[in-house]
């Protein structure tokens, strides 16, 4: 069977550590399938153009479609590359049906959601089915934006009325669906989706993953893997350590990731005097990435709720080493780990509801101990992805057989 796979966000070989798309991609082509995998010469997450690398031992095909730069993810020229993206790529997969290479299914991530015209488009041409794959509440993050001021949202989606349309004629057009998360899924059937949503979580690899048993006398290792942008509750994070560290309580934490804010929080470190205690690793991934891990008592997800995001892909990292999960976000989230006994809710913003949630493992050392086996349960429930991604291989093959 013949399937594309459109998404121009994640990375690519050679970037980093494989995301959603490259291991469905690598799942697919293990079995037999013919698999390209649109993407885009620009890099969403590194800001810059990138050339074709060499795919080794994956055997899918991966085609980068040329589309303008921007420095910013909420621009004009964002949207302009968004537009570019989908207008050369339905040129691109029209020159491979031509050649009599036509696919049999097509999947493509919402966002961003111009590329949905392509593949309604080579449905037409060559009878594909279409399935899209929900990772972001597009067009609805776009009224989080602004603040919640009386009448200002609501304008806002007045003025966004052609893309809510445009996500309830997709939603309607698709032959199927998945999602990242539950919440995702409802999103898909409150737009007038299909039924049967698959949901299939981010998830994490714990290749090379391995657990250290310190001594329990040092530091409470604290983890923050991710993004440091505006949808991180990263200050109050800081403010916490901070207090718990003016209770003489041993903390510790490590910070590994890349982001528009990070010289701020580097400054916010100075000021509050933690650079003792607070390490920035920048963007880790392979064997580094897994050893501080490893390393790590308790993992952290400080998101601002108005984000939409449900279940980021740090949830499976975290959950994959073992590790507690302390976290902001209400609801999907924080009903898996409340019902797994993994981790904790504290209340975004709120430096004394973070502290208040991470001093029972200063002061019980082996309560993150404890807790570890439930993390792995509910990580081979959910987040394994060498049991998730097998399963969204099968149902996608459904789809078309």
């Amino acid at each position: 069977m013949r399937i594309w796979i459109v998404n121009p966000f994640d990375d690519i070989p050679g970037e980093g550590t494989p995301q959603r798309y490259r291991t469905l991609c690598a799942v697919l082509a293990q079995r037999g399938h013919e698999v390209i995998w649109w993407s885009s010469r620009w890099s969403h997450r590194r800001k810059q153009n990138r050339d074709q690398p060499t795919l080794g031992s994956e055997s899918y095909s991966l085609r980068l479609i040329d589309a303008p730069a921007y420095s910013h993810n909420v621009s004009w020229a964002r949207v302009r590359n968004h537009r570019q993206f989908a207008r050369q790529l339905q040129v691109a997969g029209d020159e491979q049906i031509a050649a009599g290479y036509a696919p049999d299914l097509v999947l493509f991530s919402w966002p961003p959601m111009g590329t949905a015209t392509a593949a309604f488009h080579w449905r037409e041409r060559c009878g594909c089915r279409v399935t899209i794959d929900l990772m972001d509440a597009w067009p609805d993050n776009f009224l989080m934006l602004v603040p919640k001021l009386p009448g200002v949202r609501r304008l806002l989606r007045g003025l966004l009325q052609p893309w809510f349309r445009r996500a309830t004629e997709v939603c309607q057009l698709v032959d199927a669906a998945s999602a990242q998360s539950q919440a995702f899924a409802d999103f898909v059937r409150q737009y007038g989706g299909p039924d049967g949503v698959h949901v299939c979580y981010l998830g994490a690899s714990t290749q090379g993953t391995h657990y250290v048993d310190r001594p329990l006398g040092g530091d409470l290792r604290i983890l923050y893997l991710g993004a440091m942008g505006s949808a991180y509750d990263l200050e109050t994070l800081l403010y916490a350590i901070s207090q718990l560290r003016s209770e003489n309580w041993s903390v510790r934490l490590d910070i590994a990731g890349e982001g528009e804010r990070q010289a701020l929080l580097k400054v916010l470190c100075d000021e509050l005097q933690l650079n003792e205690c607070v390490t920035f690793h920048g963007y880790l991934q392979g064997q580094p990435l897994n050893d501080l891990l490893a390393a790590s008592d308790v993992g952290v997800i400080p998101m601002l709720p108005d984000s939409l995001v449900a279940v980021p892909y740090k949830a499976g990292d975290y959950l994959g080493a073992g590790l507690p999960v302390i976290n902001s976000l209400p609801g999907e989230l924080k009903s898996l780990l409340e019902s797994a006994k993994c981790g904790r809710f504290y209340q975004v913003g709120d430096a004394k509801s973070l502290a208040n949630t991470l001093r029972p493992y200063a002061i019980d050392r082996q309560l993150a101990r404890r807790e570890r086996p439930a993390a792995k349960k509910l990580f081979a429930e959910h987040f394994d992805r060498a049991k998730t991604y097998p399963r969204w291989a099968d149902w996608l093959e459904r789809q078309v057989s």
